[in-house]
């Protein structure tokens, strides 16, 4: 079933960006900006975080957040993350569509998680 899960997963983020973070970066974030290259001028409407431990033992938490800023529980599923997790950032939605017009246009994120 977890070997199902991360197949779908995988399958759902066909455009990604993929983005190294370090991991004393990723548990510092506030917002989605921090994460990821897009510019502060992209506003953000909301975007559902999903992380997947290195170890898939199927403890995959999906958090949905309004707007840009990182609601209580996806801060407190950051804070858990350790290097060699994978956090998504996916159904981003932005003001007029901006993220299609910024750097190479994605609008699904992956971040990797490394040591400092």
């Amino acid at each position: 079933m977890i070997t199902y899960l991360i197949n779908l997963l995988f399958m759902a983020f066909p455009s990604e960006a993929i983005i190294e973070v370090n991991l004393t970066d990723i548990q510092k974030a506030q917002n989605f900006h921090q994460l990821t290259h897009v510019n502060e001028n992209c506003a953000i409407i909301s975007f559902n975080l999903i992380v997947m431990p290195k170890d898939n033992n199927g403890n995959i938490v999906e958090v949905i957040n309004q707007g840009k800023k990182l609601n209580e529980k996806s801060l407190r599923q950051l804070a858990k993350v350790k290097v060699g997790d994978t956090v998504y950032l996916d159904k981003v939605k932005s003001v007029a569509d901006c993220l299609k017009y910024q750097g190479d246009g994605h609008q699904n994120f992956v971040l990797k998680i490394a040591a400092e």
